[in-house]
């Protein structure tokens, strides 16, 4: 079975909510059981079924006693958001984090990773570079007389974003006072 990219999936049950009133605490890990993020062959899977036919109490304490993959409710701020966290069990007081997921006004979000956030970041501040560059190749001449210079176009700054206009301003007096 070929494993699908969650990341950009958005989910959202209207019906499942309306059946349920509206989303709760106590509720959002089985409403969150409906989505594609879910892993059927999870430790609250295998609760839920055998809790059918007999009762274990508090379903949170059942599942520390159990070994394997589970989710849980890492974070909340009712009535609009929660954290899930997909976790491995090593044991009663040892859990592993594998993924995070976002349920945000009743959509579900594969929350992004350190790794794709860092990723992100890291381009934008590259892009942001490039553009800066550009700028300054574009606007700067060298002159054997007087040295760097910027090229005098009132009608190239009247053209600048007001950010652009500013690092302009700001390069121009940076030059002309080494």
């Amino acid at each position: 079975m070929a494993s699908t990219d969650l990341r950009h999936i958005v989910w959202r049950a209207p019906e499942i909510i309306k059946a349920f009133g509206q989303l709760r605490t106590d509720n959002v890990l089985e409403y969150f059981s409906f989505s594609p993020f879910y892993d059927r062959r999870s430790n609250n899977s295998a609760l839920k079924m055998q809790s059918q036919f007999q009762n274990f109490g508090d379903a949170t304490l059942a599942l520390t006693r159990m070994r394997g993959l589970e989710f849980a409710v890492a974070s909340e701020q009712p009535p609009d958001l929660w954290i899930i966290s997909k976790r491995y069990r090593e044991s009663p007081s040892e859990v592993r984090p594998i993924a995070s997921y976002i349920v945000l006004n009743a959509n579900i979000y594969l929350a992004p990773d350190t790794a794709n956030i860092l990723s992100t970041r890291l381009l934008n501040i590259n892009h942001a570079l490039a553009d800066l560059t550009t700028l300054l190749h574009d606007n700067v001449y060298y002159d054997p007389d007087s040295g760097h210079r910027f090229k005098e176009a009132a009608d190239k700054t009247a053209r600048l974003s007001s950010g652009q206009l500013a690092m302009h301003k700001a390069l121009e007096s940076a030059l002309a006072n080494p």
